[in-house]
């Protein structure tokens, strides 16, 4: 669930410049690099629901510099018109203080640009907000600890509030009060916007725990009411989720809406209380009867 991923070395000049430094290294299916600042480089690697962002130490990175510097001179001499290599070529016209990680992955991605422009000018428009989005997502990583804190606090706060009518001895009217209003509590941080992918292909995302435990109750349908209702709900609880990409293909595995959630939670309260009466009016029918039984038997 950690948004940001310990990666290697040799993924991210793959990805970056499309440099093998191991022989068996598995091909991606594609994403990009960056050097993020001093210490820090990163790049994400798609799949079919989003993409997956990883962190390498910088020095990793420039401790393979030379190596992907050498091998690109061999690619130039056999392969002169590949992107990786024009790029490499335009990086090695600066000055020698100036040929740094940053530089090259920066050269080769214009590169990739200016080679996909000329086919598609529209897919430039769609790396540009990736790379928007990929700089929103490592930032929103800062805050991950948030989740814990959050998660701590409401699930903690569920579990007192399903305990209450015991700890205070409620009657079987305040148990299914507070069985009532679980569904809905349950799923009011879905309303405002926290792990929402979950309830997609793409899940279990956007969280610590909670995610897991939404998995084992999502399904259900939104009437056009909740619909309307969602719409205007602020999504308050979103930027404590991280964003997953840009998914090649998002299948929906069904949205409880707040009006079918506090529907099926008076049907769960009202079959606790209904349950609870037919047991205490069996339980006094039983004691009357033993009750008769044994005056019958006295009287005899």
């Amino acid at each position: 669930m950690n948004p940001i991923r310990r990666g290697t070395s040799d993924d991210f000049w793959l990805i970056g410049a499309n440099v093998k430094l191991t022989p068996n290294i598995d091909t991606v299916w594609g994403g990009d690099a960056y050097v993020i600042d001093e210490t820090w480089a990163a790049y994400d690697e798609n799949h079919m629901h989003g993409s997956h962002v990883y962190g390498v130490p910088l020095s990793e990175v420039n401790a393979d510099l030379g190596v992907v510097v050498q091998k690109l001179e061999e690619d130039r001499r056999n392969e002169k018109n590949k992107v990786s290599v024009k790029g490499y070529l335009s990086w090695k016209e600066l000055p020698q203080d100036r040929r740094d990680v940053r530089r090259l992955i920066t050269s080769i991605a214009r590169e990739r640009k200016l080679r996909t422009a000329e086919s598609d000018i529209d897919t430039v428009a769609f790396i540009g907000a990736n790379e928007q989005l990929f700089q929103r997502r490592w930032r929103q990583a800062d805050w991950y600890w948030a989740d814990f804190v959050f998660e701590w606090i409401f699930l903690s706060g569920l579990v007192l509030f399903a305990l209450w009518p015991g700890i205070r001895r409620f009657s079987s009217v305040g148990w299914g009060l507070h069985v009532a209003c679980l569904p809905f509590l349950f799923r009011l941080p879905v309303y405002l916007g926290y792990a929402v992918m979950t309830l997609t292909s793409a899940g279990p995302s956007g969280g610590v725990l909670y995610p897991y435990l939404l998995l084992m109750f999502r399904g259900g349908s939104c009437t056009s009411f909740d619909e309307r209702l969602l719409k205007y709900t602020p999504q308050i609880l979103e930027p404590l989720s991280a964003p997953i990409g840009s998914p090649m293909a998002l299948t929906g595995f069904g949205f409880l809406g707040p009006t079918s959630a506090i529907f099926h939670g008076l049907c769960y309260g009202g079959l606790l209380i209904a349950a609870s009466y037919t047991c205490q009016y069996l339980a006094h029918r039983r004691h009357r009867f033993t009750s008769s039984s044994a005056q019958d038997v006295s009287h005899e």
